[in-house]
């Protein structure tokens, strides 16, 4: 079989060159591409300066997240790929508008709708675990990697020019300092409280690196193999084809012009790798046997539209009439129409609202009304949804309790899918 672990680690993701400012600006280039995904939902992820969009077993797309790059300047980077929840899988971290955090199985993390001027990962408190920093204007938040708020600060009468990140005192943690458009900057610490002004200016760093996935990653100009568990390939690109080699003999040439990227992966686990190139706006699955394009995937997000899946997990009663589970999921049958709506326009706003589960108590009272409702738990947290949810959860009418009232509880999965507008 296929051995899918170089892939998750971004250990054998191919680039045609290192990723640069002038990479960021080019029309729809997929920029990088790499396996990732878990064993029960392996995918290819395809970056480009349009956003996200990840690629499943049938060369479908399968989620797409669409937003403007933010410059590889002033010591950040568009796009950050690296763990940085410490769970031993990778996180696309964006910048730009809007600024966003997913995972690599293509589940939404959070995200900053409005997107921010600067935008920075590192590790600013010290504590092991990178932080999001983010100036909109005159103010400064900064975030932990799932989105809880460490820091706000407004400012005040002083108006920021732009930030740059990096180790300033030589202390070996990171700092952020900004211009102003008086002659002193601001130097916010690893501490996050006031900042302080200072006088004078301060020097700017190197500009930043772009994508930044694991060491080892390998040029796409035949020089470099890539030793996976289906054999040891080369990718040349060439002005309006793509050579795939395996043992310095080519075993495949591909009309593909334009190639700005490629891994290697065998999605549908059948043992055989099929090549993923990327070009602009397009990725192309080419059979590593015969050199054939299998499929032509549009990597362009902006081309997609969001399938909403709402679905009762599971539901129960305690002290009704009638505690069938048939009967208890036939009189949520209409509010979960309504729960369906309210994760629809939930997503027409925020694209990075998350999949999950809610759980609720329904208490049930006189004729089989909804006397009172009790969220138990929720992984979507989004208060606008689960209040939307609520609302239509209060409509849904069950048998009439035995005694003075009876309870129902009931999980409610959310989910879904980005397809071809």
């Amino acid at each position: 079989m296929f051995n899918r672990t170089f892939a998750v680690a971004c250990a054998a993701a191919l680039l045609l060159s290192s990723y640069s400012a002038a990479a960021a600006a080019a029309d729809g280039n997929v920029y990088y591409l790499a396996e990732v995904g878990t064993s029960d939902r392996p995918l290819v992820v395809a970056v480009s300066d349009r956003g996200l969009v990840f690629i499943g077993a049938d060369n479908q797309v399968f989620r797409g997240f669409h937003h403007e790059q933010q410059s590889a300047e002033n010591g950040q980077s568009p796009m950050w790929i690296e763990d940085i929840d410490s769970d031993n899988r990778l996180e696309f971290v964006g910048a730009g508008e809007p600024s966003f955090v997913v995972d690599d199985n293509g589940d939404p993390k959070w995200g900053v709708l409005r997107g921010c001027d600067n935008f920075f990962l590192g590790d600013f408190l010290d504590d092991r675990t990178p932080e999001v920093f983010c100036r909109r204007g005159a103010s400064v938040e900064v975030w932990s990697h799932d989105g809880q708020s460490y820091f706000e600060w407004s400012g005040r009468g002083f108006r920021i020019e732009e930030c740059y990140m990096d180790d300033f005192d030589g202390d070996n943690k990171q700092e952020v300092a900004c211009t102003g458009s008086r002659d002193s900057h601001l130097m916010f610490d690893l501490a996050f409280t006031e900042p302080e002004e200072r006088d004078g200016a301060f020097e700017i760093p190197a500009s930043g690196t772009g994508v930044r996935p694991s060491d080892g990653l390998t040029q796409v100009d035949g020089s470099t193999p890539v030793s996976t568990g289906a054999g040891t390939f080369t990718v040349t690109a060439g002005s309006d084809s793509v050579t795939v080699s395996a043992g310095g003999t080519p075993v495949a040439t591909a009309p593909v012009r334009g190639a700005t990227s490629a891994t290697v992966a065998d999605l549908d686990g059948d043992g055989t790798a099929e090549i993923y190139i990327g070009a602009s706006d397009r990725v192309y699955v080419v059979s590593a046997g015969t050199g054939e394009v299998v499929a032509t995937i549009d990597a362009n997000p902006n081309n997609l539209r969001r399938q909403a899946r709402t679905a009762v997990d599971s539901i129960s009663s305690n002290g009704l009439s009638d505690n069938e589970e048939q009967s208890l999921r036939a009189a949520v049958e209409d509010a979960m129409d309504d729960v369906q709506s309210c994760y629809e326009r939930s997503m027409g706003t925020d694209q990075f609202t998350r999949v999950g589960r809610m759980m609720w108590e329904l208490r049930i009272g006189s004729g089989g009304r909804v006397s009172n409702t009790q969220k138990i738990h929720s992984s979507i947290r989004n208060r606008d949804l689960e209040s939307c949810v609520e609302d239509a959860l209060e409509d849904a009418r069950f048998a009439s309790p035995t005694d003075d009232s009876g309870s129902v509880t009931a999980t409610i999965g959310f989910d879904f899918v980005d397809v071809a507008r």
